[in-house]
């Protein structure tokens, strides 16, 4: 298999041929604070000191992950035209020209469910080549 020329697509919708690409990065997670308020006690000198001195709400802070956590490349595979993602662990080096430092993995090339992927792929200067 011949080595492939990346090219870049502004968004995964785009991804048509073997080669194509789109980056999509990392997205902060929304966050939120919700107060919530507190009885107040029921003996009198301590529902007096805490009218004055009392804290009257609990604030929670909420945090919802948004997909990615992490920079992501969606790229379709040469040898089967199906889509491949980084991971976590796939540390992008640069983007122009595209480099990753470790190998990708064609998800459809395992010979059995249980078993390990048989093809992989090195990205590097732009370019796509048998690992």
């Amino acid at each position: 298999m011949e080595a492939f020329q990346l090219r870049w697509v502004s968004h995964s919708v785009d991804l048509e041929k073997a080669g194509d690409f789109a980056f999509v990065p990392k997205r902060e997670p929304i966050r939120g604070v919700t107060r919530t308020p507190i009885d107040p006690p029921t003996v009198f000198c301590e529902s007096i000191l805490w009218s004055f001195f009392g804290k009257k709400y609990v604030e929670k802070e909420t945090t919802l992950p948004l997909w990615p956590e992490y920079d992501a490349i969606i790229l379709i595979c040469p040898h089967c035209n199906q889509l491949i993602g980084t991971t976590k662990e796939h540390h992008i080096i640069s983007t122009e020209p595209f480099t990753i430092e470790q190998a990708l993995a064609c998800a459809y090339s395992k010979p059995s469910p249980t078993a390990l992927p048989s093809i992989a792929f090195k990205v590097t200067n732009g370019r796509i080549m048998p690992a």
